[in-house]
């Protein structure tokens, strides 16, 4: 059992449900209206994750992003657009999942520093400061275009170290991402790809021990 005193997580898909597909599906077909072309879903999705580091990292503003992510279908968004896909997208990713928070209430005692480390783009980190009340938990927020620093680069978790004052063999990092975990564990931190509630409970009773 190793003992740690920091626990840092990761917002998307940790904190919050997997995206909204219903979101999802609603941004894809406004883009295949205003466009006149079909777009299948995968076709979308790759054109939405392709900027998408570059926008968390803070490179790209909200209207660059959006035009990179229309470019593949030829279409240039005008602003009404624009402001409709920024909605929903930060719609699609804001569904926190109570049984998250509900564990870490109860283990929040337990756990010497919480940080909350996420590549988020400024509309993300607007409506997590405007919408989150649970956020006071956290010690401290690593929130990637802040920093112009993202996962999977060592440069975030220095920061977010740096932030906690501790070492990084004392600090477990929990995120959905293989490549984000690897990214940590390169870093010098402890590194678990999460898989669910019941898993990271599990692993805080087992495998790693909170210390205050």
């Amino acid at each position: 059992m190793t003992d740690i005193e920091a626990l840092i997580l990761d917002f998307g898909n940790v904190i919050t449900l997997p995206q909204d597909r219903r979101a999802f599906n609603t941004m894809r077909d406004l883009v295949a209206r205003a466009s006149g072309k079909e777009i299948d879903s995968p076709g979308f999705r790759a054109a939405y994750e392709a900027p998408r580091l570059e926008y968390d990292r803070g490179g790209l503003g909200p209207e660059a992003y959006w035009a990179g992510v229309c470019a593949p279908f030829g279409l240039v968004p005008g602003e009404e657009l624009v402001d409709e896909l920024r909605r929903l997208d930060v719609d699609s990713w804001f569904r926190i999942d109570p049984a998250m928070l509900e564990l870490l209430g109860r283990k929040r005692d337990r756990i010497r520093h919480l940080a909350l480390l996420s590549n988020i783009n400024e509309d993300g980190v607007e409506a997590l400061r405007a919408r989150a009340e649970w956020i006071d938990m956290f010690d401290l927020l690593v929130l990637s275009c802040e920093h112009a620093v993202v996962k999977p680069g060592k440069e975030i978790f220095g920061i977010c170290l740096e932030g906690l004052g501790v070492e990084p063999g004392r600090a477990l990092f929990v995120d959905d991402l293989e490549v984000n975990v690897a990214g940590a564990r390169a870093a010098g931190l402890h590194a678990h790809r999460y898989d669910g509630v019941q898993d990271l409970e599990a692993l805080l009773g087992g495998s790693y021990r909170l210390r205050r």
